[in-house]
């Protein structure tokens, strides 16, 4: 701040000056001729410039006074400090909400990758249990398959040694044989024990065949049921107790009811159309 003073009539030869900042200065500052006070940051307040005019003889006047005040900044004013209490209340709630973020996105994370693991778990235990029902279902049928197959093998040699002989001495062990053969191939107890084993496998197979082909007989399910199971003709024949022309008589007129082309195999269709049935369900959860 620089005060300018002169007096009223014009230069007048041997005045001198002085001057003071009431306020700040309690003395009065060197006589000079120069006219001007220079003043560097002053502090907020009150203050008077003070100027008195010498004459050669030493004498001086009565001072001329100015009063003024120098107002607080607007940096240092009571909105200002209540605005940096805001900013910084604003910047530790960012600050604080970054941190919230930092810490939810982890622990998301983690919760994921535990999901993970425990669906992987839960996979590998469901993959287990399928296999060891695909084990025992593959292990039954051969079972059921290869006992129906001694039976039927010594059924059919029982026959043509009674064909041969034609002595009415065998036929009663040769009626007694049938007998036997025919108690043993207990197929509607064989395809239970098979339809057991498989439904544990496929619990929603028929349910999903019934609803899709209305037309299916019983016969056409055991038949889908043994081909979704990768049966081949004979096995499926010595199971259902069938020949094989029956066998391959059954499956053309299983294409037909389920709609199938040349194109399409009836072995891939039945292997994946319960899997189809359940996708949508599994898209909507």
């Amino acid at each position: 701040m620089t005060f300018r003073y002169a007096p009223r009539r014009g230069a007048v030869p041997g005045l001198r000056f002085r001057h003071r900042l009431t306020g700040m200065e309690s003395a009065w500052s060197e006589s000079d001729r120069t006219g001007t006070a220079d003043y560097a940051r002053l502090p907020q307040g009150r203050y008077t410039f003070e100027v008195a005019v010498g004459d050669v003889f030493g004498r001086w006047s009565e001072p001329a006074r100015f009063p003024f005040v120098v107002l607080t900044p607007w940096y240092a004013t009571g909105w200002a400090y209540a605005g940096y209490v805001l900013l910084l209340a604003f910047t530790f709630y960012c600050l604080w909400l970054l941190v919230m973020r930092f810490y939810r996105r982890r622990y998301l994370r983690r919760l994921r990758l535990q999901e993970i693991v425990a669906l992987r778990r839960a996979n590998r235990e469901l993959t287990r249990q399928i296999e060891t029902r695909d084990a025992e279902i593959v292990a039954q049928s051969s079972t059921l398959i290869g006992r129906n197959e001694i039976i039927l093998r010594l059924r059919d040699m029982v026959n043509e040694f009674q064909q041969k002989q034609g002595s009415r001495t065998t036929a009663p062990l040769w009626q007694k044989v049938n007998a036997y053969v025919s108690s043993k191939l207990d197929t509607e107890s064989d395809w239970t024990l098979f339809l057991i084993k498989f439904e544990q496998k496929h619990s929603s197979y028929f349910r999903i065949m019934k609803e899709r082909f209305p037309d299916l007989t019983t016969s056409d399910l055991r038949l889908s049921a043994c081909l979704k199971m990768n049966l081949c003709t004979k096995e499926i024949a010595s199971l259902m107790s069938l020949s094989v022309r029956a066998v391959e008589n059954g499956r053309y007129r299983l294409r037909k009811k389920l709609g199938l082309t040349s194109a399409q195999n009836l072995n891939e269709f039945l292997l994946h159309i319960d899997s189809q049935e359940s996708g949508p369900e599994d898209d909507e959860k």
